[in-house]
């Protein structure tokens, strides 16, 4: 048995195993637990998307940050020995960075792209 302190007259039925008749006289206790569940989120695009938040489940529209990767300055390597005026590209260009959409409300990380070859 749980004990869970709550207030007099509170909802104790969430605290109780419920249970399921598998024959006659025979019944078998079912446990409810919580678990965390692993939520698919779908690929976010380039531009910030409303969505409820799986952690703080509010709707929110969300935030991109976008951070230089090891793509990134492996191209700005090659276009300075290619094309030197040309080798701060990578840097600006938003597809050879990692892109990462954020909750605005509880500032967790919902999508991440990684950087790609533009």
């Amino acid at each position: 048995q749980v004990y869970v302190p709550s207030a007099p007259n509170a909802n104790i039925a969430a605290t109780k195993p419920k249970f399921t008749q598998q024959k006659a006289n025979h019944v078998t206790p079912v446990t409810v637990s919580s678990t965390t569940t692993h939520i698919s989120i779908p690929e976010l695009g380039d531009n910030p998307v409303r969505i409820v938040c799986p952690y703080c489940k509010e709707q929110t529209v969300t935030k991109i940050y976008y951070s230089v990767a090891g793509i990134t300055v492996v191209w700005a390597v090659i276009l300075l020995v290619v094309f030197w005026p040309l080798f701060w590209l990578p840097f600006v260009l938003p597809c050879c960075q990692t892109m990462e959409h954020f909750c605005k409300k509880c500032n967790s990380k919902i999508y991440s792209k990684p950087a790609t070859i533009c």
